[in-house]
């Protein structure tokens, strides 16, 4: 084998040896103190219409004839 094949091997296998090690350094995610969000959707405001101002000024959803609770018995087929 030619010195110029051997010196492309060598450096071809340092050159893994070193990116291995380089992604061995980055870590978890769960372990960086720096990431907190991933795949998550950017905080926002919750908006509910009312009929009217007074309805609105006192802030109670079920006053609102938009509101529909999702509470109760649930019928499944």
């Amino acid at each position: 084998m030619g010195k110029t094949k051997a010196c492309w091997v060598v450096v071809f296998i340092l050159s893994i040896f070193f990116f291995r090690i380089d992604a061995k350094a980055q870590g978890n995610d769960w372990e960086n103190p720096a990431v907190f969000q991933i795949n998550r959707l950017p905080a926002r405001a919750t908006f509910m219409y009312y009929p009217e101002k007074n309805a609105a000024i006192q802030d109670n959803y079920e006053l609102s004839p938009y509101y529909l609770s999702l509470n109760g018995q649930w019928k499944f087929n």
